[in-house]
Formats: C-alpha cells, structure tokens, sequence
C-alpha cells in the first residue's frame, strides 16, 4: 500500500463521485436535497468591505470563511451579513447551520447571533486558545 499526495481539485470531485454512487445505492432521495454553495459581499462606496462563503450540504450550511474589513468591525456588518446568510438558508428549506472558529476570532459574536457552542477544544490551535464548532438551528 502506498500513500499519495492528490490535487485537492480532483480528489474532491472524485471523492464526491464515490460518496454519491454509494449514497445512490443506500438512501437515493437524499441526492435530491440542496446542494451547493454561497458566496456573499457586502459593497459600501463600490469596495467590498465584508464576505461569506459557505457550502450546502443535504439540509445544513457549513459558514466555511466570513470576514468583515478590520476597519470597519462592530458596526453591524457582520451581524447583517449573517442574518442574510440566515434569511438564504431559511428560503432553501436548510435546517441548520455550523462554523468553525477561534477563542481569538469571534465566538461571541457568532453566540449573540443564536450560534450554541456544540464542541470547544481547550488548547488549540495554540495553547491558549480554544477552537470552536458551532451550531444554529433554522427550522
């Protein structure tokens, strides 16, 4: 047995081609549930200040990257950028929504948005920091 470096690209496309092909065989409804992505900007004076991108899987989004410019943080940006992102998943009949982030990023702002802290990892990726997985609930 050997162990090989793929392009992600086509690992991925790959990969996806066996997951549906097992997936056809053992539950072939659930290939006909959203799939996709979303990608959202906030434009001020035509330059985009603040970005979100996410993928949807079956009925959840995943928020995989979201950043406001650091200049303008704590305006409610953000805070309206994700309730959009909300208001998308909402319309596409999701039922949930996780992210991934850092003791050092924004835990507390994803928790005044409704996200509950599913798992915090202590000590990670630095020693004192904490890594987050949080969840919300749509439906």
């Amino acid at each position: 047995m050997e162990f090989v470096e793929i392009d992600f690209k086509i690992n991925q496309k790959e990969t996806g081609k066996w997951l549906d092909d097992d997936t056809r065989q053992k539950e072939p409804n659930a290939l006909k549930l959203e799939r996709g992505h979303v990608s959202l900007g906030v434009k001020e004076n035509n330059k985009i200040v603040a970005r979100l991108v996410g993928s949807i899987s079956f009925n959840s989004l995943h928020i995989e990257l979201f950043a406001v410019d650091s200049k303008l943080r704590s305006n409610g940006i953000g805070g309206q950028l994700l309730e959009k992102t909300v208001a998308i998943a909402k319309a596409k009949g999701l039922h949930f929504i996780t992210l991934e982030t850092m003791s050092f990023n924004a835990p507390k702002f994803y928790q005044k948005h409704g996200f509950e802290i599913m798992r915090e990892v202590v000590g990670t990726p630095l020693e004192n920091t904490s890594y987050f997985l949080m969840f919300k609930a749509i439906r």
